[in-house]
């Protein structure tokens, strides 16, 4: 059965088949839920089913919709789509199929191809609104934008490679900071971030099956270390990496992601890749710290045994078969069990300050 890939899927049968749905009662007020049914072998019908809402049977757009997304088979199946609202326009027979909308990213296109990985998915802007005969609404008040999780085919075998103790691995209370080339070197980011997470299992936290949020201050050499540390996380057992967009998050964003995104309080904690006020470029400085389950630095107990790990570690495990992913824009990666969710890098941090400053009052004062 093909999937949905990302964005897009094409539908079985010759002709563009008729749709049916349930609709609510009340005009155009939203329900939770509704069953769409792809009926590829009724395509040729020329009138819809009893009592059916009918729309256009021309490529059909659906919302971007959470992992209950629709999949299709060559005899048809239900799919749920959350908070669709139908137009009250659509009743009745279908029109003649109107020519294709122009290409919006806020929806999804069910056409001959998904799009690229670096198609940019904007954060739930209000989506357009079709008022011809026989259209869907889709109001912004009743979706929210997800990524159909793209489920990508890798080799998570993972490798054991030998290393030895590197010196001056201490980190100072804003981390372990040194020049990019130093970072650079042969194992000096793996050996570090292994010998957090050596300590993180020592001190019982719950690194397998947890989520760790990797981002960093965008700095030369910030997106290579946040694929490194990606795979280790990984190969240490780590189940989800959260990131923002373009693998950016500030200090205290990240700290703000850990404790407010999704539910809350769900990350073990997070390596964010910054060496704050000090110049980034190739021939300046590169940094990396570790911050906690409560979106805190990490206490000097803490420190203190990683940089015992760093004076006695033999090897350090990773995924390296693993593919890049792309952080350029929101999307969910499936990789066997283990999951990479790339969200809007400002969100959780603004919606935080929101809480703590008025906005409205500072630009009035401005």
């Amino acid at each position: 059965m093909p999937r949905l890939h990302t964005a897009a899927a094409r539908l079985p049968g010759p002709p563009a088949p008729w749709t049916s749905a349930s609709r609510s009662r009340g005009g155009d007020r939203p329900k939770q839920s509704v069953r769409v049914l792809f009926s590829p072998d009724q395509a040729d019908a020329t009138q819809p089913r009893a009592g059916a809402a009918c729309f256009t049977p021309s490529p059909l757009l659906l919302p971007l919709s959470s992992p209950s997304s629709p999949a299709f088979s060559p005899r048809g199946s239900l799919a749920l789509v959350k908070s669709v609202c139908f137009s009250r326009h659509a009743r009745g027979l279908c029109p003649p199929p109107p020519p294709p909308p122009p290409a919006d990213p806020t929806w999804c296109r069910l056409g001959p191809a998904p799009p690229p990985p670096s198609h940019r998915w904007p954060h739930c802007p209000p989506p357009p609104r079709r008022s011809d005969r026989g259209s869907v609404s889709f109001p912004s008040s009743s979706l929210q934008c997800f990524s159909v999780p793209r489920r990508i085919d890798a080799d998570l075998t993972v490798t054991t490679v030998a290393t030895k103790p590197i010196d001056g691995q201490k980190p100072g209370t804003s981390g372990l900071r040194k020049k990019t080339k130093v970072f650079m070197g042969e194992n000096y980011l793996a050996n570090y971030v292994q010998s957090v997470f050596n300590t993180l299992k020592d001190m019982k936290v719950p690194v397998e099956g947890g989520t760790l949020v990797v981002s960093g201050d965008g700095r030369y050499w910030n997106s290579e270390a946040i694929q490194i540390i990606i795979k280790m996380a990984f190969a240490n057992g780590v189940s989800t990496v959260w990131c923002g967009t373009g693998g950016l998050l500030s200090t205290p964003a990240t700290s703000a992601v850990i404790r407010c995104h999704g539910k809350g309080f769900v990350p073990f904690g997070g390596f964010i890749c910054s060496a704050s006020h000090n110049p980034g470029g190739i021939n300046d400085d590169f940094g990396i710290k570790y911050n906690c389950e409560n979106g805190g630095p990490s206490p000097e107990k803490m420190t203190d045994l990683m940089v015992a790990w760093t004076a006695k570690l033999t090897e350090y495990k990773i995924c390296d078969k693993l593919p890049v992913f792309d952080l350029a824009s929101p999307a969910t990666y499936k990789v066997g069990g283990h999951t990479v969710e790339v969200f809007d890098c400002v969100d959780d941090h603004l919606a935080l300050l929101k809480k703590c400053f008025d906005f409205e009052q500072i630009k009035v004062s401005m």
